[in-house]
């Protein structure tokens, strides 16, 4: 059984990645941390409740509700990026679910983090598909926090340059840049991060009929899934045939690396500038081509980019079918 804490900011594919867990007969969620990010943590604290109750999982699985501010400087853009609504969920609120906000705990998100890769240490496999702001107060609390994790993986940065929400930068990595600095560069040896990037995702999509996601849901469950989820731009392909799901990508790939078709190591950082490349991750290629050469040890990190995922193997996986089943 896979101990996995998730970090998310739901988000509709955040949502997607979390029904698929919970799908997982393999994996136990020992908690699930909220960062701000494609909503106020406050909100998005309540859709994690939402699908935990659609589940009945909202008093199994501890929920932690994280700072709504950035590192250093906060950034309007964000605010005006109307990708997920306002409330995260496509601002879509018919047929809406009751939640219990007495659940959620009093521990902070960060402390949660900190203390829960103590209990867990050694098993405890991070899943961060959010900008990285918990993790990176985590890692202040304690220096030692991510030497106790099984593995880390996350959902951000681009693997050529090919950003989102700038023409360089990816959203998550840009909402909080000196987070996702700060994450890099305080990496422990022992732990190289497993990095899912925009641009994977985007050529790497899920087919509606494998992952039972189609227009005529007969479950609640299903139903309000779809609801939610129909509204972003990507999944408005003909028919609904395909879907790019971002941290639905990062959880597969999280739950098993043999859908991994192509990875590279490399050092990796993150630019915290005010100019056109903010949030931007910087790869350094030479690593591979030319050992030799030497990367500003204190800003990068290696990494294991992953450039291709098999999406044959993916579709096959358990639990992938977050639809009526």
């Amino acid at each position: 059984m896979k101990k996995v804490l998730v970090d998310c900011d739901p988000g509709v594919d955040d949502i997607c990645a979390l029904q698929y867990l919970i799908n997982r007969k393999d994996v136990e969620l020992v908690g699930i941390t909220v960062v701000h990010g494609n909503c106020a943590a406050s909100i998005g604290v309540q859709n994690v409740l939402k699908i935990l109750t659609l589940n009945n999982l909202e008093k199994k699985i501890p929920v932690f509700v994280g700072t709504e501010s950035v590192l250093v400087a906060e950034n309007e853009a964000w605010k005006k990026m109307p990708f997920h609504g306002k409330n995260g969920l496509c601002d879509v609120t018919e047929n809406d679910v009751e939640i219990d906000e007495s659940l959620i705990s009093k521990k902070g998100a960060a402390n949660a983090l900190v203390d829960l890769s103590s209990e867990f240490e050694g098993e405890l496999h991070i899943l961060a598909i959010g900008p990285l702001t918990n993790l990176a107060l985590a890692m202040t609390l304690d220096p030692k926090c991510a030497e106790k994790w099984a593995s880390l993986t996350i959902m951000g940065g681009t693997s050529w340059g090919q950003g989102n929400v700038t023409a360089a930068a990816e959203f998550n990595f840009f909402h909080d840049p000196e987070a996702a600095a700060s994450v890099f560069a305080k990496m422990p040896t022992s732990v190289i991060p497993v990095i899912v990037t925009w641009e994977t995702t985007l050529k790497n999509m899920f087919l509606g009929e494998k992952i039972n996601f189609h227009p005529e849901q007969k479950t609640f469950k299903g139903k309000w899934l779809w609801d939610r989820c129909k509204g972003m731009g990507s999944f408005n392909e003909p028919l609904y045939s395909s879907f790019c799901i971002c941290d639905f990508s990062a959880a597969a790939v999280m739950t098993d690396e043999n859908v991994v078709k192509s990875s590279r190591l490399c050092q990796v950082a993150v630019e915290c500038g005010n100019g056109l490349t903010r949030g931007a991750m910087v790869i350094d290629n030479r690593s591979q081509a030319a050992p030799h050469v030497k990367t500003h040890k204190a800003r990068f990190a290696l990494a294991k980019i992953i450039d291709e995922i098999d999406m044959d193997l993916v579709h096959a996986l358990d639990g992938i079918q977050i639809g009526d089943s």
